[in-house]
């Protein structure tokens, strides 16, 4: 019984931890700039976190925007504390910095 307990503790550390250790492999060996290319917006979306809920006639501060970008046939979701792109639209061209990664997983450099 013992055997099975740390089997499953290291399984399920292991696939909760794994995730952060990819993250942090793809961008750390990263050595390359990025490469800046031509995407198509395709949602920008306000988010505003307020941990004791809204006063009613305050005006609600954005504390995150999420974008959902499309370039080459892919689809690519970030999110920044600041728009960087204020004076786009949906559907605009837009140039942002796309690196590779270490790993060849593709990230958004902002």
């Amino acid at each position: 019984f013992e055997q099975v307990r740390i089997y499953v503790i290291c399984g399920v550390l292991g696939i909760v931890l794994m995730p952060l250790v990819v993250f942090g492999l793809n961008r750390g060996l990263d050595f390359r700039t990025p490469k800046v290319q031509v995407a198509t917006l395709e949602s920008v979306k306000k988010n505003a976190n307020q941990p004791f809920g809204y006063v009613k006639g305050e005006k609600v501060k954005v504390s995150r925007y999420d974008f959902v970008i499309s370039f080459d046939g892919q689809i690519m979701q970030f999110s920044t504390k600041e728009n960087p792109f204020p004076n786009q639209e949906v559907g605009e061209q837009i140039m942002v910095p796309i690196c590779s990664g270490g790993l060849g997983i593709a990230y958004v450099g902002l």
